[in-house]
């Protein structure tokens, strides 16, 4: 398969992150913006490397959708990263990693630019007990 670079590299793209702050989120930031896009980061807690950070906890539709109020009208992408290990109990688990990326997500798509892009990442590893704890590899 074979893409147009205007739509295989994000330069001037704006695009949103969820769970910036570390691992596979802060990661997707530090590529996206070496190849040019406009990211914004959304965590619970700072991220590494300077961006517009917005802090939210996706537990919640009303943080969610005060979060949604403060970003642009128009988005290229949404990378969904954040989420819980497991550790926290299922309840806690379910409101960020399904219950609030898909509202979040359901929240954005209206402000989609034609050719926009949603990708959301997921872990098996929180529901799978082990010696080490619920998240362990």
């Amino acid at each position: 398969m074979t893409f147009a670079k205007e739509t295989a590299l994000p330069a001037g793209k704006t695009i949103v992150i969820t769970g910036v702050s570390s691992g596979i989120g802060a990661r997707t930031a530090e590529l996206a913006r070496a190849q040019g896009a406009d990211i914004i980061g959304i965590d619970v807690n700072p991220p590494q490397m300077p961006m517009d950070f917005i802090k939210a906890d996706l537990s919640g539709k009303a943080e969610i959708d005060s979060l949604v109020s403060r970003l642009p009208a128009g988005i290229d992408g949404l990378c969904d990263n954040a989420g819980l290990s497991g550790k926290l109990g299922a309840a806690r688990t379910l409101a960020v990693n399904f219950h609030g990326l898909r509202h979040l997500t359901e929240t954005l798509a209206p402000r989609l630019r034609q050719g926009g892009a949603v990708v959301t990442l997921v872990s098996s590893g929180g529901p799978i007990p082990n010696a080490q704890g619920p998240s362990s590899p």
